[in-house]
């Protein structure tokens, strides 16, 4: 099975760092769907993992595919990723490889596959804790103790409506596709600290809080907010990081941090770095053939891997 690529230079080196385990139980008696074989459901294991959560989201999908009746279906809901495990079907006479999106934490993996499986018509497929424990009728997926409701945002731009074909809206700390007419937000969303959470709790510290259910659907098209000034300079590039020009390059640099990074805008153009190049920077590469100093470099890899986990 793949690792995720992963910068060497983003990953702290004071301390040996914490691995990140998940575990998805699968429920074999929930509704299955039109497109899923309970046959073949069945003789999966009662759970993935636990593993990284990378592992057990490719284990979860590839679960899917492997238990459909006709792989198309599943797969087809799904769209190319980057840096991620790869799953794969079989139609049409040949083999389909695709690449899921790069994972960071356990919720991404609840939300992507609850997302997946509203798709499928099967929404009580999946649950972090074990169904002897859970509600089987209830269609919430819980995280580190805390439910989160139906309505939670999932990362929906790696799955594609079933009826209609038109591309979901998106999670902030997902990933996007080239079906949005605007890759960024028109309003940042803000933060709050989470009251909600236990004393001791090693939840998550702050969470999203959109002022407005249209802001929040809005704010879902990034995964950072650029400045109303910024917009207003120059129209945001094409969805698809991959295909921008040198120019596009330039205004996202610029924009992700005019102070750090701004200064630096012509050596991307003097090197002619393109979107395809951008997406393929490590910090060695930018310090070394760039000129940019460790604190930049790094600035820029974490708005490079925030453009990977988007893919605008």
């Amino acid at each position: 099975m793949s690792s995720i690529p992963q910068d060497a230079a983003t990953v702290p080196h004071s301390a040996t760092p914490q691995v990140l385990t998940v575990c998805i139980y699968i429920n074999k008696q929930a509704n299955m769907g039109p497109s899923l074989d309970r046959k073949k459901v069945q003789q999966l294991p009662d759970h993935f993992g636990p593993d990284r959560p990378s592992v057990v989201l490719q284990q979860a999908v590839q679960g899917c595919i492997d238990s459909a009746f006709q792989q198309k279906a599943v797969f087809s809901l799904l769209t190319q990723g980057y840096g991620g495990e790869k799953i794969s079907a079989t139609f049409d006479g040949k083999q389909h490889l695709l690449s899921l999106p790069v994972v960071n934490s356990v919720g991404y993996v609840l939300r992507f596959l609850k997302k997946l499986c509203r798709s499928l018509h099967c929404e009580n497929l999946f649950s972090d804790q074990p169904f002897a424990q859970a509600h089987a009728a209830s269609a919430s997926f819980h995280y580190e103790g805390h439910a989160h409701s139906t309505e939670t945002s999932m990362p929906e731009d790696y799955l594609v409506d079933p009826i209609d074909s038109k591309r979901y809206s998106v999670d902030p700390s997902d990933s996007a596709f080239n079906a949005m007419s605007s890759p960024y937000p028109p309003k940042p969303y803000g933060y709050r600290a989470c009251q909600q959470f236990p004393a001791g709790s090693n939840a998550m510290g702050m969470c999203r809080q959109p002022s407005s259910p249209s802001t929040f659907q809005e704010g879902n098209r990034s995964a950072y907010s650029p400045s109303p000034e910024s917009q207003e300079s120059k129209p945001p590039p094409s969805k698809d990081p991959s295909t921008w020009s040198v120019e596009d390059v330039v205004w996202f640099v610029k924009d992700a941090d005019p102070h750090a990074l701004g200064p630096h805008v012509e050596v991307f153009r003097k090197h002619e770095i393109d979107g395809y190049a951008l997406l393929l920077l490590k910090s060695d590469m930018i310090m070394k053939y760039l000129g940019l100093k460790l604190g930049p470099a790094l600035k820029l890899c974490y708005h490079i891997d925030k453009l990977k986990q988007a893919k605008f």
